[in-house]
């Protein structure tokens, strides 16, 4: 599932809200590759949390940027798209431009579009969503590494792979850092490098950073699956 995480953070124990919990069982079943439930699971919530937060709340923007990424895991873009757009719309009429989750609703769309074969729309909103994000939330925050993730993604998806090059350098230690060595962030981080370093000629490189990714993946109850592969096109 992209783009969101449990963004408002996950709540102590028997105080965990309406949100939290109904996007953490969501990306429970996407993580487990229950694509078809996760977006059922998505649907059927969206009215509750209308309801329970009102229409226009950062809650709602939420999950249906959440059901946009479910579509997308189905390959459905053409049908997440206009989902993802309303997400995005509603999230910044809310004024709110330091939300983590309007940082998190952002970066899914433009996900969805380089990962749908739109890269061209989303490239140059990409860099600036890094920027910007790293500005207000600062280098270390994993939203900053996610961010950059997307940024040096883009630009590989559209030829511009020695711009993107100091991008992926500067992206590793960072994600490691926010994610952990061996977290599934980790292995994209190093495998889009490494599609990075290959179109670049640079095929001694990009071998290293293949092997280390599959090396590294950890395939805890944390991380129950690897990430789907982005393959850049040129």
């Amino acid at each position: 599932l992209a783009g969101i995480a449990i963004s408002a953070g996950v709540c102590a124990a028997g105080n965990t809200g309406l949100i939290e919990k109904s996007v953490a069982d969501i990306r429970q079943l996407s993580e487990t590759g229950k694509y078809e439930s996760a977006n059922a699971k998505a649907v059927a919530v969206l009215p509750e949390i209308t309801r329970h937060y009102g229409a226009r709340s950062i809650e709602v923007a939420e999950i249906i940027s959440v059901q946009a990424g479910t579509l997308d895991d189905l390959g459905k873009y053409e049908a997440s798209w206009p989902l993802h757009e309303q997400s995005v719309a509603l999230a910044i009429s809310l004024n709110r431009p330091n939300d983590l989750r309007v940082f998190e609703i952002r970066r899914g769309q433009l996900e969805s579009l380089t990962n749908g074969g739109r890269a061209a729309d989303a490239v140059d909103k990409s860099i600036a969503l890094s920027r910007e994000v790293e500005l207000k939330l600062g280098p270390k925050h994993p939203e900053t590494a996610s961010a950059l993730l997307q940024h040096a993604y883009a630009l590989d998806s559209v030829g511009r792979n020695a711009e993107a090059l100091p991008i992926h350098e500067r992206l590793l230690p960072l994600v490691r850092q926010a994610f952990g060595a061996k977290s599934a962030t980790a292995y994209e981080a190093m495998n889009n490098f490494g599609l990075n370093c290959f179109y670049l000629g640079r095929i001694d490189e990009a071998l290293t950073l293949f092997t280390d990714a599959t090396n590294g993946l950890d395939y805890s109850k944390d991380n129950p699956k690897p990430v789907k592969e982005r393959k850049p096109t040129n």
